[in-house]
């Protein structure tokens, strides 16, 4: 029952570039996005132990990869309907938070997103990486919504606490401390 990993990797095999792809295939490997799809749909419809992890594999796919690479392709609806499922199934499951609060962003509620990043860093305590990346999603969801100050603290926070890239959130917390001056003086 190899549904989860197989549809991985023909998500992953797809998204190669083209010449890197093609001497792939001379060894035998072919990457299809939609037969990886359809596989992680198979091990979701299973109901089984692996079909969370298959749910979540088509979720990082819709609101990350296919968000990144065509925006205006997402079937928002098989999206949340799924995240529904599982958010029913598993309330108190971070991760199904963490999918629900981009879903929302993609739809263009920014303040729901916001929300729902901020119940899933108070859903747990143990997973620090968890609290980074919702915190990296309020600080855009904030400057999306130009609440310049809100963007500044996660930025800060983000500095504080993340090892990633200081200089980035450093970077960034200059910016929206310049945009609330600017805000301020008009």
């Amino acid at each position: 029952s190899g549904i989860l990993g197989y549809g991985c990797f023909q998500i992953a095999l797809a998204m190669v570039p083209p010449k890197l792809l093609k001497l792939l295939e001379l060894v035998g490997l072919q990457g299809d996005t939609q037969t990886g799809l359809d596989a992680l749909a198979k091990g979701v419809a299973l109901d089984g132990l692996r079909s969370p992890f298959c749910a979540q594999a088509i979720m990082v796919y819709h609101t990350a990869f296919k968000f990144n690479l065509d925006p205006y392709n997402i079937d928002i609806e098989a999206l949340d309907s799924l995240i529904s499922k599982y958010l029913a199934q598993h309330p108190k499951c971070v991760s199904f938070h963490f999918f629900s609060g981009r879903s929302a962003i993609l739809c263009r509620d920014i303040p729901k997103g916001k929300e729902i990043f901020s119940k899933c860093i108070e859903l747990q305590n143990e997973w620090v990486t968890m609290h980074h990346t919702c915190w990296f999603e309020l600080m855009w969801a904030s400057a999306m919504l130009q609440q310049w100050s809100d963007a500044a603290d996660y930025a800060e926070r983000l500095f504080g606490a993340s090892n990633w890239s200081k200089t980035s959130y450093l970077y960034l917390l200059a910016v929206f401390r310049y945009a609330q001056y600017v805000d301020t003086d008009s």
